[in-house]
């Protein structure tokens, strides 16, 4: 059996189709979260909780690359205009945007 090009092709729509529901999904998750970051929390989540941010965003430009860099960025500059001046409360917003951006030398 001869492998063409348009097999590799269809092979690839497939997995892509199965990928965009699943980022759908998680996209609707990761709004989800953010938004009770910005409107319930204020930011104002404990230390020990940034981890979990950190580990949301790596696992979504892991899998997902640059779709959700830029989403996530303004999401987070949107929550630090949101949040008072005390920079306990700020360190969410940018230990999420450093985290967007260390992450982003591993694509």
């Amino acid at each position: 059996m001869q492998i063409t090009i348009k097999d590799v092709i269809q092979k690839r729509f497939r997995y892509l189709k199965l990928l965009f529901s699943f980022e759908i999904i998680f996209m609707i998750g990761i709004i989800i979260i953010l938004f009770l970051n910005i409107f319930l929390f204020k930011g104002s989540l404990s230390e020990n909780d940034n981890w979990m941010i950190n580990a949301i965003c790596g696992v979504i430009i892991f899998f997902y690359g640059f779709n959700l860099i830029i989403f996530i960025f303004i999401f987070a500059m949107i929550s630090s205009f949101y949040k008072s001046s005390d920079s306990e409360k700020n360190t969410i917003s940018w230990q999420l945007i450093g985290s967007i951006m260390l992450n982003r030398k591993n694509l």
